[in-house]
């Protein structure tokens, strides 16, 4: 059974957190605004998912490391994005 949107709600200043190989500065954490949240039902049952400003499951990204609350700072990302380019293969990811 594919994911059906049962409710939508916005993300006011919820972002979605990624792992990438950094280019600036050695950060490896890329952080993308959520459109909204989406109340999903799948075959083990309801959850919630962000998605992005393309309407697209967050954490069906294979770098989708979680979500950046309002307020929390990224840099909190960086120790789990930097295990995640090390190791992406053996990573779980949260879906």
């Amino acid at each position: 059974m594919a994911r059906r949107i049962i409710q939508i709600t916005p993300a006011n200043g919820w972002q979605a957190v990624y792992a990438i190989q950094p280019r600036n500065k050695n950060n490896p954490v890329w952080i993308a605004p959520l459109a909204c949240w989406a109340l999903v039902q799948q075959e083990k049952g309801r959850s919630v998912v962000g998605l992005d400003s393309t309407l697209s499951f967050c954490d069906q990204g294979d770098n989708f490391l979680g979500y950046l609350s309002p307020g929390e700072r990224p840099d909190a990302w960086r120790e789990k994005a930097l295990q995640y380019l090390k190791q992406p293969d053996t990573q779980r990811r949260h879906v």
